[in-house]
């Protein structure tokens, strides 16, 4: 009430009564709307530099190393069969060594024998020296005689371990063949019919010559 009588005694006094100017009233919503989008917007982000492959070729690339790490059936009987080979060859091997093994400790022996022979000749000699009673040049000669029969003797008997030698390295040489000849017939008829598409693996010439090549090495 006390209001309106201010105005109206306003008016009756000539004044002009004092008009307030309501601001607008930028409520927080309104006026920081703007900055909450540029806000969610975030600092810009650089652009992505990386460069892009095609997803076909990489596809093509992982396919290409699978297949060169695909062990195919033909690829596991290779390798059995090779080693089965290898096996049969590296028991050949041991055989031949254990031969010469055998004949050289044989040969050592024989040596050794004829060796003591000889001394033992030398040393009947040396002590009949001092029996005056003995013809000194014919028992010299017979000396010479002895150890030239002894000598004879250890060749022949060298000679027999060697010839010995040769007959049973050739016999165990021969049962391998037999041996090796069978086992890849076996494993050409399992090829055959695991792998009739692809050849077979085993070379003749080639064989024969890695067979030679490691009997002249024993």
């Amino acid at each position: 009430m006390s209001c309106i009588t201010t105005d109206e005694n306003s008016h009756q006094n000539g004044r002009v009564p004092h008009q307030y100017h309501q601001m607008p009233v930028e409520t927080m919503d309104d006026s920081s709307q703007p900055l909450l989008e540029n806000g969610s917007a975030g600092p810009e982000s650089p652009p992505d530099l990386t460069p892009v492959t095609g997803s076909e070729s990489g596809a093509d690339d992982d396919d290409d190393d699978e297949n060169l790490n695909i062990i195919t059936p033909a690829d596991l009987l290779v390798v059995q069969q090779k080693n089965g080979l290898d096996g049969l060859r590296a028991g050949r091997d041991r055989k031949l060594r254990r031969i010469r093994r055998a004949f050289d400790h044989q040969r050592t022996r024989t040596q050794q024998h004829f060796a003591r022979r000889r001394a033992e000749a030398a040393d009947a000699y040396d002590a009949g020296l001092c029996d005056c009673r003995l013809n000194f040049l014919s028992f010299r000669r017979s000396l010479r005689l002895e150890l030239d029969d002894i000598r004879e003797q250890e060749r022949n008997g060298i000679v027999v371990l060697l010839e010995g030698e040769r007959i049973e390295r050739g016999a165990a040489e021969r049962r391998h063949d037999d041996r090796e000849k069978s086992y890849i017939r076996e494993c050409r008829e399992e090829w055959a019919r695991t792998c009739p598409a692809t050849p077979f693996w085993y070379e003749g010439s080639e064989a024969v010559m890695s067979h030679s090549a490691t009997s002249s090495e024993v």
